[in-house]
Formats: C-alpha cells, sequence, structure tokens
C-alpha cells in the first residue's frame, strides 16, 4: 500500500524550559531500493499543483507518525529523520494539523508526567483495502487510510503491566472543526486495533497480562498539567547547528 503499518517509539521527560525546532528538509526521504520495487513511495505521489491544493484546502499531506516535534527532543538529526516514507500516510491537513497534533503534544505532556511513555501508531484500512489512492497518473499509488490508531503505554502503577491508552480517530470525524477536543470520544481497546489492522501488539508480556490489558477501554484520558506541555522555543535552529 505503501504506507508502513505501524510505528512505535519512546517519548522521555524532557528537562528544558521548550524545545528547539529545527528547519524541515524541502523534500522527504525515500528509499529507493523500496521505490524501484514499488514499496515506497515520493515526495511526487503528494505533490499537487497550486491551483488544485487552492481549490481542496483539506487535501492530504504528508502526515508523520513519529511527531517531529516528539523526535526533536533528542536532536536534529532525529528530528531531520522524521521525514521519511517510512513515516508517513496521507492524512487530511485539518486533522494532521487539529486533532492529531493536540494529541501528539497530550502524549508529550503524558511522558513528562510520568518520566517517559511509549507510543504505537499506525494507519487503519476498511476491509484492510484501499478504496481511495493518492498520486497523479504515473505517480506511486499510495493508499489513503480511513482512519489512524495510536496506544500510549505506560509504567503503570505497580511497574509489572503498563497501563494503556488505544484511540482511533477518522479521518474525518464530528468534533474536528473547533479546536476544544475531546479526545475521550475516540478511545478504544487494543483488542479492536489489532482486529481492524490484523497486527498482534503486546506480544512481550505474558499471556495473561497481554489478554488482560488488551481488552480494557479506559473511560477517561490521565490528567496532564500546564506545567507538563512543554512549547518549541521561538526561533527555528537550522540543521547543522
Amino acid at each position: 500500500m505503501g504506507v508502513p503499518e505501524w510505528v512505535a517509539y519512546e517519548i522521555k521527560r524532557f528537562d528544558q524550559k521548550c524545545i528547539k525546532t529545527f528547519a524541515r528538509p524541502s523534500e522527504w526521504i525515500t528509499d529507493k531500493a523500496l521505490n524501484q520495487q514499488g514499496i515506497m513511495s515520493t515526495d511526487s505521489s503528494y505533490s499537487y499543483p497550486k491551483e488544485f491544493r487552492k481549490a481542496h484546502p483539506d487535501w492530504f499531506v504528508r502526515g508523520h507518525l513519529a511527531a517531529k516535534v516528539h523526535a526533536e527532543r533528542l536532536n536534529p538529526a532525529a528530528a531531520w529523520n522524521t521525514h521519511t516514507f517510512y513515516n508517513a500516510v496521507p492524512q487530511r491537513q485539518s486533522f494532521n494539523a487539529g486533532i492529531w497534533l493536540d494529541l501528539e503534544n497530550l502524549t508529550a505532556a503524558w511522558a513528562q508526567k510520568y518520566g517517559s511513555v511509549w507510543i504505537i501508531t499506525g494507519p487503519i484500512f476498511v476491509d484492510r483495502y484501499a478504496y481511495g489512492r493518492l498520486g497523479k497518473t504515473g505517480d506511486f499509488p499510495i493508499a489513503i487510510p480511513e482512519a489512524l490508531f495510536k496506544i500510549v503505554l505506560s509504567a503503570g502503577a505497580n511497574k509489572n503491566t503498563p497501563d494503556a491508552l488505544a484511540f482511533i480517530y477518522p479521518q474525518v470525524g464530528a468534533g474536528y472543526l473547533n479546536k476544544n477536543y475531546d479526545h475521550t470520544r475516540y478511545l478504544t481497546t487494543i483488542d479492536e486495533i489489532e482486529e481492524l489492522t490484523g497486527i498482534d501488539f503486546l506480544t512481550v508480556l505474558p499471556k495473561d497480562k497481554q489478554k488482560s490489558l488488551e481488552k480494557e477501554q479506559a473511560s477517561d484520558l490521565w490528567p496532564a498539567e500546564k506545567k507538563d506541555f512543554i512549547s518549541a522555543c521561538k526561533a527555528k535552529t537550522a540543521f547543522n547547528e
């Protein structure tokens, strides 16, 4: 389908007042060998004329799975290398810059509060089939997911079994047009994400703990305080600084 099935990464507490943000590459990185095999896309599939973009302001963009601002907690090279098609799926612009970004900010705040969290995230295709594809004639046809999932894991109160939050967000959904996002309406179970994607998560856990954790659906989000949200520094930094 030309997109990653999932991406997983850890966010750790960040002990500075703001996060340096770095310039983005003009082109995203592709794996030439995978592109030649018809597995990975290039920028061309996302590139549409300005007139088209102007007429369709909510058209699909290169949507990060592992967020750039999360990688910037590490170093500029890590941030730069989030711009790869190993890490991109087509996302509606309003979704990518709206509720999805808000959730990314929340996951980082939870890392501040709990010391670290693990993120597993990826696309969902109805019937595991690409009903829509992105790209013009001659471009690599990238599958457009109907929804995205995110699983957030923390160490848990007793440190023996992690705590988990699982979310499914349709690309176009109710409650996306205002800024008072209600993430609780998108809470689900890991079991449901596994059913929709065909992926088996958390296999390193003992079977009884895995089964128990994956069937639980949270009724509310983990708490986060204003101090847990670390903003970006005002000025962007060049990649080589």
